[in-house]
This record gives C-alpha cells, sequence and structure tokens, in this order.
C-alpha cells in the first residue's frame, strides 16, 4: 500500500504585486518544494503565455483545497489612477479572487506579512466582510519557517476533509475505510505522444529518455486513498493508434476513466486523440447510464516553446466534459494532480450510479 498522504493539497496565493510580491514568491518557493510546483497556483508561475488570466484563475481557485490571501501593509490601500479603492471595484482581480473562494467554500487562511494587520470590517467592501472574520496567521523572518510549517499542515487537512466531503459518508457503527475498490483506467493516443512515460512516472516516479512502443497492452497497478477510499488504480497502456491500425474499442471495456493523451508539439496528435474520443463515445451505451470520466493530457510541457497544440481553444471541449490537463512526463508537472482528479471524479460517478439505482 503507497504510504503517500491521503490526499494532495492544491494551494492557490492571492497577493497584490505592489504589497507583498517578496514574501508571496518565498512562500510559493516554500511550499512548492514540498507539494510539488503543479500543486501551488502563483499568477506569474501558474498562468502560460496566452492562457485567459481571468477563466485561469477561476479554474485553479475552484480546485483548491486552500487559498492565502498574503496581506502585507498596504493591501486594503491600493488604489487606481483615479484614487478608488481597489477592492471596491468590481474588476479587481484580488477582490474577484477572494469571492470566488469564498463563494466556492474553499477555506482561505490570511497571512499577514511584514508587521501587517488584520483588516477590518472599515477597511473592506461588505462583499468581502467574511475576510475580517477570518482567523489570520503572521508570517516575519523570525518564524517564517514555523509559519509555513503550520500552513502545509492546514492545507493537508484541508485537502483530506476536502477529499472526505466529496465522498458518501460511511454508515454509521462500519469502518471509517471503505474495502478496497478496484478501477480500470485506459490511456489511448498516437504512438509517441508519451503514455507510458506518463505511467511510469505517476506509478514508479521515473521517466526515461529511452523508451519502447507498446505492442498490443501494458497493465500497471497504482494504489492510492481518496479520503475514506481504498482504490486500486488498474491503468492500462494500450498500443498507439497508427494509420490503418486503430485502437480497438473493445479494450475500453469496463473502463472507469479514460485518458486522451496529446504531444503538445504535434496538432495532428490532437486530431487523433479527438477521433478516437469520438469512437470511444459511439461505444459508450455498453456502460449504461453511467458517465465515464474523461480527460486530455497535453503532453510535453517542458517543451512548451514547441508547442502547436493552442490551450485556449481547448476550453470549449469541458462542456463536453472532457478537462485538459498540461503535463510533463519529463519533469512530473501535473502528472499526479491529473490522476489524483480523474480517481476522485471516477468515486464520484460510482456514487451519483448509485444513487440513480436507489431512486429507479
Amino acid at each position: 500500500m503507497s504510504s503517500r498522504p491521503e490526499a494532495v493539497p492544491r494551494i492557490f496565493i492571492s497577493y497584490r504585486r505592489d504589497d507583498s510580491r517578496d514574501y508571496a514568491g518565498r512562500i510559493y518557493n516554500w511550499l512548492s518544494t514540498r507539494v510539488g510546483h503543479g500543486a501551488v497556483f502563483m499568477d506569474v508561475e501558474g498562468i502560460e503565455p496566452g492562457d485567459d488570466y481571468v477563466k485561469t484563475i477561476d479554474r485553479e481557485i475552484r480546485r483548491s483545497s486552500l487559498v492565502l490571501a498574503i496581506i502585507g501593509g498596504r493591501w486594503n490601500l491600493s488604489r487606481d489612477s483615479d484614487g478608488m479603492s481597489r477592492l471596491e471595484k468590481p474588476d479587481d482581480l484580488v477582490r474577484k479572487e477572494l469571492l470566488t473562494a469564498i463563494g466556492s467554500g474553499v477555506r482561505v487562511v490570511p497571512v499577514l506579512v511584514a508587521g501587517a494587520v488584520p483588516p477590518t470590517l472599515d477597511d473592506l467592501p461588505s462583499s468581502l466582510h467574511r475576510l475580517a472574520k477570518l482567523n489570520a496567521i503572521n508570517i516575519n523572518e523570525d518564524n517564517f519557517d514555523e509559519s509555513m510549517l503550520k500552513l502545509l499542515t492546514l492545507a493537508q487537512q484541508s485537502a483530506s476533509n476536502q477529499e472526505r466531503a466529496q465522498n458518501r459518508l460511511a454508515d454509521p457503527g462500519t469502518s471509517s475505510i471503505r474495502p478496497m475498490i478496484k478501477k480500470k483506467v485506459v490511456l489511448l493516443g498516437e504512438s509517441g505522444v508519451g503514455k507510458t512515460s506518463l505511467i511510469q512516472r505517476y506509478v514508479l516516479s521515473m521517466f526515461s529518455e529511452k523508451y519502447h512502443t507498446t505492442v498490443g497492452v501494458i497493465i500497471s497497478k497504482k494504489f492510492l486513498k481518496m479520503g475514506d477510499q481504498e482504490i486500486c488504480l488498474m491503468i492500462w497502456d494500450l498500443a498507439g493508434e497508427e494509420e490503418g491500425a486503430p485502437v480497438k474499442m473493445n479494450l475500453t471495456n469496463d473502463a472507469s476513466g479514460i485518458i486522451y493523451v496529446v504531444d503538445g508539439c504535434s496538432i495532428t496528435s490532437l486530431q487523433t486523440a479527438l477521433r478516437i474520443r469520438q469512437r470511444f463515445l459511439g461505444s459508450e451505451p455498453q456502460f449504461g447510464h453511467r458517465s465515464i470520466p474523461e480527460i486530455l493530457s497535453v503532453n510535453k510541457a517542458d517543451l512548451r516553446n514547441e508547442w502547436q497544440v493552442d490551450m485556449d481553444k481547448l476550453s470549449s471541449l469541458e462542456n463536453s466534459g472532457l478537462i485538459s490537463f498540461t503535463t510533463s512526463a519529463k519533469t512530473g508537472k501535473g502528472v499526479e494532480l491529473m490522476f489524483s482528479h480523474l480517481a476522485r471524479k471516477i468515486i464520484e460517478s460510482d456514487e451519483i450510479g448509485d444513487a440513480d439505482d436507489l431512486e429507479s
């Protein structure tokens, strides 16, 4: 059984550049080295050139288990060129970030830096009054590491609580840990897009420049815990689709989750993945009323300057249930997050199916 934490914390850092940029960067670096860069979001590091800022911020906050509101001495005093308080402006990004977090039910922690004091009700617009009621943590040069360890512990607890809240509560009198379940996950895509490398990175935490083309099927196992549910992912690595040799859809039978893998440097690999998806959806009636979680992995983020795939154009696919993740099997970026997201969606899909069964 894997000994890794039962849930991977995702942390969003909200700050004003003219108020606490240095502290925010230091906090980001400290957390990233301990939970992974892909699990900590800050605008400068987290938004790729060309990405829609507002949409990215909204998506990342809703995915997070903890939002840190970094507050320096001038946080609530920042004004625009007309002298209006930025917190009063509907288009102010810090205001948008905090309202999204509060409205989404994500835990928000005010982090006071450089001797700042907690904001009062008079310092805030009425829509942000809740922030004044939240317990804050002070961080300074003397207590930096100690305070950061407290934040890390809180982030891990929040992630675990979030996972438990998304899972069905165990029946009274039963064990808090449910029996382990096995779920089949299938990776589909062209040859050479990095399916095998992604699996090796996730299962074995390794990457090799040398790989052999998959022939037939290779099955790997990954054990993990999502809240109170233990799960064994049976990860099927299918031979890549080539001209004249399409993936056999019967190999997706009984799949609980699908990952379509794309090479970000090849637009044709995206076209191939979408064609495979159409064939998969055409065979979906075999799964009955249950929806199969699907993910699009745009791989090779370490070669981003060579990409042909435009991530902005993929946002429309989310309306059809296909969520995109940027990944790199080489560096590990986004890999853990992608598989954890899929595992969580598989559990949620099972619970929705069980509820439908009870109602029918």
